[in-house]
């Protein structure tokens, strides 16, 4: 997914036509869009600036970046204003998150259904 779509989808949250109807799948599709970006910051930097990072996942504050930290990687270490990101002898390409993706798709589906 390219900046420019999961930029577009991230700025998609204020325009949604029926808030109400919408608004738990649009979470859970910026809760993915964020994550994947996290994924690939981790796979091509050692580390990354504090405020790079809350420009490429597009949150507000510091704070905020700290919480999805907190929330979604806490093997990630935060020193001085870096993201020190977690090294694995693994190969990045080996690791295919199975269940996660399964759950994921299963949870779209689920809310495409409902709002259908």
């Amino acid at each position: 997914m390219s900046m420019i779509h999961a930029g577009q989808v991230l700025a998609a949250r204020a325009s949604m036509p029926a808030p109400e109807h919408y608004a738990p799948l649009m979470a859970l599709l910026v809760d993915t869009v964020r994550g994947t970006i996290a994924e690939c910051a981790e796979a091509a930097y050692d580390s990354l600036s504090i405020a790079a990072a809350r420009d490429m996942l597009m949150l507000d504050s510091e704070a905020d970046l700290r919480a999805f930290l907190a929330r979604a990687h806490p093997d990630w270490s935060l020193e001085g204003d870096r993201i020190v990101f977690v090294s694995t002898n693994e190969p990045k390409s080996e690791k295919i998150p199975a269940l996660r993706l399964i759950s994921e798709s299963l949870t779209y589906a689920t809310e495409l259904e409902r709002i259908v």
